[in-house]
């Protein structure tokens, strides 16, 4: 059987399989008919593990990440729970977490605005051991009962960085890096430690967020800052002396906590729960009418060309393809644009830039909502904007430039293996893998990144109305906090994405109590579409898997000028 013949195979047997998937499923809920919601409902959530920021836009990730939650959907939820008169309250299962500080943060916000309208939410830790995650987030609770056996690590913030330096002399390659400014990079290549300025700066990082965290859990168990702090110098506990300590209500279990939840005015008690995927594919969303405006997402690092279906990548020709249609769409009044990005390549970053440019040229305001880190590239392509939004613990600025490459001739000479080469000009050797950059070189790299640099803290100055030398003292690589970022004119406004369309009704001249209909672009594709198009699975493509792989490891050979933030590991 050919290669062409054994694709189409393939693909007849996936189509076969997805659509018998999609018409059991459907099948499955038709017969057992609308949800229904019921007086006196209970709204489940049980969150757990890393959050989306939306939810995904075609109906193969839909099909393949039916179990990923989103932020948007819960935040929606909480929205339309707090104005529903059948929904009593809601049970909030903790399972363990991997979300970002400032995602809970915006969590913690939804929660209050729901328990402001009288309704309460009862929290259940179902976690082996409770960190700081998973107890911040239940703090924002009213009652929170933890399991007998769970333990308590609530330990405090560390930042860890590794260093390759020994590791690389090992091998006898010799790393040749650069970076605009000095806090831009730990240098983890050619140091064994981080540097007394980058170590000042991580420490006045991790001290703010801690401090926040400290002050958080205090407010929401009526307890002082001492007491916070004296357990967190325990570092690790059991649930008993968790409850004794006044950090949680009580151990228990979900039945416990389920039985609270009961109707009691009944011959029979009645819990009439519904988990809030059903609850929200049953109630009128909120945000469906009124005057309209994109929701865009900018989720992963930035890179030149397409991004990739299931990979957290920006890609630039995807997402301007995406600014460009909304700008040529007359029906869209604006664009609320998260970016949760450490940043990535500086011409896909600056390609993104002038895309949100022309759209406030064009006469629409653009709001960026930052979540858990918009740093380097992610800030680059934020600046623009007619407004930033960020939570307190969003990680931010990093408004610098790296670039280089590893020469590799002496491991190669370590392992016996001979280069010989033919060269035409003096710099065609410029990116080989088997030499170093001599000093002309070098001093171009310089120019070069030096040039990036300018235009980076040029274009931050004029997105935030500053000038170049007040940017330039703000700049050199720093990372912010959110909180830090506001202090410094680098964010407007501290908030999630409720805070966002609260900017947005502002730059629209709408009235604080107008409606908005917050539309996620690109739209959602139906499984025709996907079918008809050629991209289900990109089967148009044959050895896609090959190409795939190939291309993704032809990225890191190319010369690109990174603006990306450094990789720190905090726990």
């Amino acid at each position: 059987m050919s290669g062409r013949k054994t694709w189409f195979l393939l693909l007849v047997l996936v189509v076969i399989g997805v659509l018998i998937i999609l018409f059991g499923t459907g099948l499955f809920l038709m017969l057992r008919g609308p949800a229904g919601i019921q007086d006196h409902s209970v709204v489940e959530i049980r969150v757990g593990g890393s959050l989306a920021e939306f939810p995904p836009t075609d109906p193969i990730q839909q099909l393949f990440q039916s179990g990923q939650q989103d932020l948007w959907s819960l935040l929606q939820v909480f929205e339309a729970a707090a104005d529903d008169d059948r929904v009593d309250a809601v049970y909030m299962e903790i399972q363990p977490l991997s979300a970002g500080t400032a995602q809970l943060e915006e969590l913690r916000e939804a929660m209050r605005a729901f328990r402001e309208t009288g309704k309460r939410i009862e929290a259940f830790l179902a976690v082996d051991v409770i960190r700081e995650p998973e107890l911040y987030l239940a703090c924002a609770a009213d009652r929170i009962t933890v399991n007998p056996d769970a333990a308590f690590l609530i330990d405090g913030l560390i930042a860890e960085i590794s260093f390759f330096k020994r590791t690389l002399d090992m091998l006898r390659v010799r790393p040749q890096f650069f970076q605009m400014k000095e806090l831009k990079s730990p240098r983890n290549y050619d140091l064994t430690e981080m540097t007394p300025e980058f170590r000042e700066m991580l420490r006045s990082l991790l001290a703010d967020v801690q401090d926040r965290f400290i002050a958080s859990i205090a407010e929401g168990r009526n307890l002082t800052v001492d007491a916070v702090r004296e357990f967190l110098e325990i570092g690790m506990g059991t649930a008993e002396e968790a409850v004794n300590r006044g950090l949680v209500d009580r151990v228990g279990y979900y039945s416990d906590v389920r039985a609270d939840l009961e109707l009691k005015d009944r011959r029979e008690p009645e819990y009439r729960g519904i988990s809030h995927e059903r609850y929200l594919a049953n109630v009128e969303r909120p945000f469906q009418q009124g005057t309209k405006v994109a929701l865009v997402s900018g989720t992963g690092a930035i890179i030149t060309g397409k991004g990739e279906m299931f990979a957290e990548m920006i890609g630039s020709a995807t997402l301007t393809s995406t600014l460009r249609n909304i700008r040529e769409d007359d029906s869209v009044r604006g664009v609320i644009f998260r970016v949760n990005s450490p940043g990535g390549s500086a011409v896909a970053s600056d390609m993104i830039w002038r895309e949100i440019q022309l759209l406030r040229d064009a006469g629409k305001p653009v709001v960026v909502s930052m979540s858990t880190v918009a740093g380097s590239g992610g800030y680059y392509i934020a600046v623009p904007a007619n407004r930033i939004v960020a939570q307190p613990s969003t990680i931010t600025g990093s408004i610098g430039v790296i670039f280089g490459k590893f020469d590799l001739s002496g491991l190669y000479n370590m392992l016996g293996v001979d280069i010989d080469r033919v060269q035409l000009a003096p710099n065609s050797d410029f990116f080989s893998f088997t030499s170093s950059f001599n000093p002309e070189q070098v001093a171009r790299i310089n120019d070069f990144m030096e040039s990036i640099y300018q235009a980076f803290v040029e274009k931050a100055a004029e997105g935030r109305a500053q000038s170049y030398e007040e940017m330039e003292s703000k700049a050199r690589g720093r990372i912010y906090t959110g909180a830090q970022a506001l202090e410094l004119g680098l964010v407007d406004a501290i908030g999630g994405l409720p805070t966002a369309i609260e900017q947005m009704k502002e730059e629209l001249g709408l009235d604080a109590d107008a409606e908005l209909h917050l539309e996620i672009r690109p739209r959602p594709k139906t499984f025709w579409e996907m079918l008809t198009s050629g991209d289900l699975f990109q089967v148009r493509q044959r050895n896609f898997l090959l190409n795939f792989l190939t291309e993704d490891f032809k990225r890191l050979e190319y010369p690109t000028a990174w603006l990306l933030m450094p990789e720190i590991r905090v726990n």
